[in-house]
């Protein structure tokens, strides 16, 4: 992996901007949704996996 090979400059990758302590997260929609339990524990829903601007997975591709 190359340092310009993160999540943050992938074609899937899609910005939801800072989280609580400033690090740039966003979702990966490399793949179809998966289901995400609900904070009431109870009600499931689909949603792309949540990562890091800096995460990898080992399936970049560079924006087109």
């Amino acid at each position: 992996m190359s340092d310009d090979e993160a999540c943050v400059t992938c074609r899937y990758w899609r910005n939801l901007g800072r989280d609580k302590v400033g690090d740039l997260e966003g979702y990966c929609r490399r793949r179809a949704p998966q289901a995400w339990m609900g904070p009431d524990n109870r009600s499931e829903r689909p949603q792309w996996p949540l990562t890091g601007a800096d995460d990898w997975c080992g399936e970049w591709e560079a924006r087109g």
